[in-house]
């Protein structure tokens, strides 16, 4: 089976869009790389925090919220960093969602990303949780988890640009590692790739970049793949059948659908690497299916 992905241009792009889209046009028959369908997105308020569930939940709840969702070893790492109880650290404040911290500790959304990039300690990660122990410039200190959401979210949130999402089939053998390395790139890497062009170019195109800024989004996952095909491209049903039939699952579109798009998958398998946890997620999910 040949993987596919979905690429999206982001808001900030937006002024120089035709030119983007020859330039992805371009890279793609280098690459013979097919596309399958285009449109224009938008990213409203609704869709990020739809399509990207797990992050923006866990950036917009309180920490007490998390408490039923965080895993075993989450748990115990935070216990070990914090030297107190996940109870004790949530009714003390030390742990804090990212929207708590910046109510109270006072603080912007974008010095709350900056703090989170000066952080270095990361006590523990699982799918769609990320923590630092950060430390303000006040000297506050405090656990939070997903501290860049606010200004990553802000940024797309206050803009009502146009985006292009463009429904990606890699050629034979071609992995979505792969497409990630040779198509998108990195801001620092070879200019021949999206995301290396983007940062070569910023200061001619007057293009304000940097981590999340960074021109262009591609599926990273089988997982997310199957995911963002079936939220920006539903009409393509053929695919997610054909996707989870590759990971052992047989299923009609209709069920399908449901599926990729539940929250129970985003929680435990946007992130996945290998077909046998999508099996394994649809399972926990439909277990008189697999009978």
């Amino acid at each position: 089976m040949r993987h596919f992905a979905v690429l999206i241009s982001k808001p900030h792009l937006s002024t120089h869009l035709p030119m983007m889209m020859a330039l992805v046009q371009s890279r793609l028959q280098q690459l013979r790389i097919s596309v399958l369908s285009e449109q224009k997105v938008l990213f409203t308020p609704e869709i990020l925090r739809v399509h990207y569930l797990p992050h923006s939940l866990f950036a917009y709840e309180s920490a007490a919220s998390h408490r039923s969702h965080l895993q075993p070893a989450t748990i115990r790492a935070l216990e070990a960093r914090g030297a107190s109880t996940i109870n004790e650290l949530i009714h003390s404040r030390r742990y804090l969602g990212a929207c708590e911290a910046v109510s109270e500790l006072a603080i912007t959304p974008i010095a709350l990303y900056e703090a989170w990039e000066a952080a270095r300690d990361q006590p523990a990660t699982q799918v769609g949780y990320h923590f630092k122990l950060i430390e303000t410039k006040s000297g506050a200190k405090c656990l939070v988890s997903n501290a860049y959401f606010p200004y990553r979210f802000g940024l797309m949130e206050r803009s009502r640009d146009e985006s292009h999402a463009w429904l990606l089939e890699y050629p034979d053998g071609f992995s979505i590692f792969e497409g990630r390395r040779t198509l998108l790139g990195e801001l620092g890497g070879s200019p021949s790739t999206l995301r290396g062009f983007v940062a070569a170019e910023s200061n001619k195109l007057r293009l304000h970049v940097d981590k999340f800024n960074n021109g262009f989004h591609l599926s990273d996952t089988l997982g997310s793949a199957l995911r963002e095909t079936a939220f920006w491209f539903p009409e393509e049903r053929h695919l997610l059948t054909s996707g989870l039939k590759a990971c052992g699952i047989e299923c009609n579109s209709t069920r399908a659908t449901e599926f990729l798009t539940s929250h129970a998958f985003a929680f435990q398998c946007s992130a996945s690497q290998e077909a046998v946890e999508v099996r394994s997620a649809y399972d926990s999910l439909y277990p008189a299916d697999s009978h």
